[in-house]
């Protein structure tokens, strides 16, 4: 008789605890309910299963349930005074041409190499070669604008390959550079312009290097003390030709032949000159401005006065615009500032909103976590969290990426780390718990604690786009739309 086959065990565990729907508000009670009367062991199995144990059963055995957010109860309730502000946050311009500079305007030029400026992550602008992978350096400052410039030549450099970043563009490259075209062509500027600039950058090595004392008395070199040397906006043009001719009639510069520069400002938001109102209609008609007067368009201006927008290459110049959404409650006659936040089964429709990537589409990749995009759920709360989009083909809106996100980040952002926040790992735990407890998870938990009271969570929704898109995108958001992805709740509850 032929053996029978093993039964083979299910594959989830269906003996489970009965689904209990709460609040986050009832979350928080139970919680410290847990805390009180089971312990701090079956607190924790409750934050991290949701598992817990019937509080009026007080035996050795209770009844366990299982809860479950509940969002129902948090719907944006009539008379919720709603509130929509938009900003410009970031500017970045591919020159492949001519930098449209205005005149009276100043490029400062950086010669010596400065790690902190090399770009290593994705600007996700779409391009053969995505630009954060190209080898790039500093090239200069207008009016807090960074330009660098990139080098699709050394892609691949042999040389570069044998340095932990592969990005970076050192002394080696620079010094070749100056000496063999950029200070050839300083020559042809006027005298009180050129002057400026050093005869070799060996000599600048020599001016910039720090001077400094061991205990033996004997110097040695510091850091480098960068020093722009400055080129009035009406000679520019020139000695930006003069470099590019210089450069493709020297063998030594062969890997320089090609060079992009790559104009970028971030960090603009909530500021005077960026800060405008949400259009309610489109500002163009095939193009051509309605009101050229109005917030949108005066506000990019401003931010981009130190060039001719016109001069830039179509389709080379990108946009970070936002909209700010925050809203308030009256209690007592006062009004109360709320937290809101978005609900992640609307996901594919503000992705269709505000990328116009068609709805069947956006519902597959939120379904599936793909075609760019990832959902960042707020506090591991499935039902809740902001999105990313990166737009692996660019509809007729031409934007590039959106992403939607709470300001409750700010209390974690720090730009100046691998993740733009603080963060801990499963190795640093596992190292040296007592460590991250006390300077990671006990400042955190303080810090949101400490926030409760001061501090409101508004929504931002941004998107990247071409600057030929922004008169038909970041329009005022309407109620019900809003009604639909959003939830909100008084500010100690989150």
């Amino acid at each position: 008789m032929a053996d029978e086959p093993a039964l083979l065990k299910p594959a989830l565990d269906e003996n489970l605890p009965e689904i209990y729907a709460m609040s986050l508000e009832d979350w928080n009670r139970m919680y410290d309910l847990i805390a009180a009367t089971r312990g701090l062991i079956a607190r924790d199995i409750f934050a991290l299963t949701g598992h817990f144990p019937d509080p009026e059963d007080q035996g050795p055995n209770p009844r366990m349930y299982r809860a479950a957010f509940d969002i129902s109860t948090c719907t944006l309730p009539a008379g919720m005074v709603i509130r929509q502000k938009c900003d410009i946050d970031s500017i970045i311009a591919i020159i492949l041409g001519n930098l449209p500079l205005k005149p009276n305007f100043v490029f400062d030029y950086f010669m010596l190499a400065d790690i902190r400026h090399t770009l290593n992550s994705n600007l996700h602008i779409p391009g053969i070669v995505p630009l954060h992978m190209i080898p790039n350096c500093r090239f200069g400052e207008v009016e807090g604008f960074l330009i660098r410039s990139f080098f699709p030549g050394l892609i691949g450099d042999e040389r570069l390959s044998r340095q932990k970043n592969k990005n970076y563009v050192s002394e080696e490259f620079l010094r070749p550079l100056y000496d063999l075209a950029i200070r050839q062509a300083a020559n042809n500027l006027p005298g009180d312009v050129s002057r400026r600039f050093p005869a070799t950058f060996g000599n600048e090595m020599f001016r910039a290097a720090g001077n400094a004392q061991d205990e033996a008395g004997e110097a040695h070199a510091g850091p480098a003390q960068q020093s722009a040397k400055r080129i009035p906006g009406q000679y520019y043009p020139a000695w930006m030709a003069d470099i590019q001719r210089f450069v493709e009639e020297t063998p030594e510069l062969v890997w320089a032949v090609g060079m992009i520069l790559v104009l970028e400002k971030k960090g603009m938001k909530n500021t005077r000159d960026s800060d405008h109102l949400p259009p309610e209609e489109p500002l163009a008609i095939d193009g051509n401005l309605i009101d050229p007067r109005n917030s949108c368009t005066r506000a990019i201006r401003r931010l981009l006065q130190p060039f001719d927008i016109e001069g830039f290459e179509p389709r080379r110049l990108y946009l970070d615009i936002a909209t700010t959404v925050s809203a308030s409650i009256t209690v007592d006659g006062e009004e109360r500032p709320v937290s809101l936040f978005v609900k992640t089964e609307y996901h594919p429709q503000i992705m269709n909103h505000f990328t116009g990537m068609p709805i069947n589409d956006c519902e597959l990749w939120a379904r599936t976590s793909s075609g760019g995009y990832s959902k960042d759920e707020d506090a591991h709360l499935g039902s809740l969290g902001g999105l990313r989009h990166d737009v692996r083909e660019p509809g007729e809106l031409g934007v590039e990426n959106c992403q939607v996100y709470p300001t409750s980040k700010d209390l974690i952002y720090n730009l100046n780390l691998a993740h733009k926040a603080k963060r801990t790992s499963p190795h640093k735990i596992i190292s040296n718990w007592k460590t991250e407890r006390s300077t990671f998870y006990i400042p955190l938990q303080e810090t949101f604690l400490d926030a409760s009271p001061a501090h409101d969570i508004a929504i931002r929704f941004e998107s990247r786009s071409e600057y030929e898109s922004y008169p038909y995108i970041h329009l005022f958001l309407p109620l019900i739309l809003l009604a639909q992805w959003l939830v909100w709740m008084e500010n100690p509850i989150y």
